[in-house]
């Protein structure tokens, strides 16, 4: 299936604003969470469905013809939301926990705390193909839709910069590697136990330097003692942006420009990390796609 971006006799119905209409469906079913007296707030994040590259393949697959789409009819653009809350599923639930506290004449006491833990849950596309019983041609077709360079070429004609950071420094889409070392202990999309890594995992000293990868603009530095650890995020433009995970320390600041092969951390095992290591990721409007495309 070809897609066509922009339609000027009928843009309401256009393959961007149809894609944005169901971007946003996402994090507004996400605000609608209440359990009890809990409620979630964005507190500025941005919340984004990281799949969407999946979700066109399988409704690709779906339809019973291809063709050159340039308008989404009604029908296709319920069909994709159908698609997407078919592999996404989002539960919620309220924990408790004990914590000791001080109480007004400084004597330790256990107070209960509660959370709220929402869990998102994502089918892959093999799992789609056995939910819509896909024939062995569906399949295949489907397996070599991912694989196939054009896709992502035609699934960037969707993709707008979502980052927020104006007009950034565009990128040539051909990337160094960001450290100096080349092996790899861990692949995307899958670790070796068949859970779902969203990036590459290049093993170097602590302390090695960390690359961009190519021109832009720092969009996020944090620090944080879970998850990504001390990470930046630099976007390319186009829509195109890069994660640098697990650092010992950052180099550089929000709104920096950077050129290819700037030193922009050094690594480190911060966050959830079993080792020193660069955690390296691509995202395409905020979604994760493979990197192994773009490293030249």
């Amino acid at each position: 299936m070809e897609f066509k971006d922009f339609a000027p006799e009928c843009f309401e119905n256009s393959i961007t604003n149809e894609y944005f209409n169901l971007l946003q469906q996402y994090p507004d079913k996400l605000l609608l969470i209440q359990v009890g007296s809990f409620s979630i707030s964005n507190y500025g994040c941005q919340y984004t469905v990281a799949n969407w590259q999946d979700i066109f393949a399988v409704w690709d697959i779906k339809q019973l013809e291809s063709s050159f789409v340039a308008v989404i009819e009604d029908e296709q653009y319920n069909e994709i939301r159908n698609v997407l809350w078919d592999m996404i599923d989002i539960s919620s639930t309220v924990e408790r926990y004990l914590v000791i506290e001080k109480d007004e004449t400084g004597e330790d006491i256990e107070v209960e705390k509660k959370k709220l833990v929402i869990s998102v849950e994502y089918l892959n596309v093999d799992e789609m193909a056995a939910l819509y019983s896909f024939d062995s041609k569906q399949k295949k077709e489907l397996k070599d839709l991912m694989k196939a360079p054009e896709f992502t070429g035609l699934f960037s004609s969707l993709a707008l910069d979502v980052e927020g950071m104006g007009t950034p420094i565009v990128g040539s889409g051909q990337f160094m590697y960001p450290t100096i070392s080349t092996t790899i202990s861990a692949g995307y999309p899958y670790y070796q136990d068949g859970s779902y890594h969203g990036g590459i995992d290049f093993p170097v000293p602590t302390g090695s330097n960390v690359f961009a990868v190519d021109d832009g603009v720092v969009s996020t530095v944090r620090m944080l003692d879970n998850s990504y650890g001390y990470y930046i995020i630099i976007s390319h433009g186009n829509g195109l942006s890069t994660l640098y995970g697990h650092n010992s320390k950052l180099l550089v600041e929000e709104g920096q420009t950077v050129r290819k092969g700037d030193v922009i951390a050094l690594s480190g095992s911060t966050g959830n990390s079993t080792g020193p290591h660069c955690h390296f990721e691509v995202r395409l409007a905020g979604n994760r796609v493979n990197p192994f495309g773009y490293l030249s």
